[in-house]
């Protein structure tokens, strides 16, 4: 009887333990955002009332977050899981009017903060000057 309870103990012990090994890894943060600064600069800059982005002609609201203003002609965007190495930036004035649309490169670095070796990164990019006429 003794036998037989240690063996069930045993089996229990190395189901456990081999069990661990196939479960999938379990990434710290899922919806984590990229943010990325943008940097309003130029003679019309001044006029900029609102920002919207583009990534390969998509501006659609549901691939891209909004951009918010943060003052001194500094912008904030994110983006949810995407790093798109160019943008295309469109400054509006506050009746709506384009006021310019400026190509611009953006280098996004990974980092595994917050989620870990083996989940997806999160990733951050130096300010981006967007350069108005």
């Amino acid at each position: 009887m003794r036998r037989t309870g240690m063996l069930l103990a045993m089996t229990a012990c190395v189901a456990v333990v081999s069990g661990c090994g196939a479960m999938p890894k379990a990434c710290t943060e899922i919806g984590y955002v990229n943010t990325l600064t943008l940097e309003v600069a130029g003679a019309g800059a001044a006029a900029v009332d609102d920002l919207e982005w583009c990534v390969t002609g998509e501006c659609a609201a549901d691939a891209l977050t909004e951009a918010r203003g943060l003052g001194g002609g500094r912008w904030e965007v994110q983006t949810f899981a995407q790093t798109p190495h160019a943008l295309t930036v469109v400054a509006v004035d506050a009746s709506g009017a384009e006021i310019a649309r400026v190509d611009v490169a953006v280098s996004w670095t990974g980092t595994d903060a917050p989620n870990g070796p083996g989940c997806d990164n999160a990733s951050e990019a130096p300010t981006v000057t967007v350069p108005l006429p």
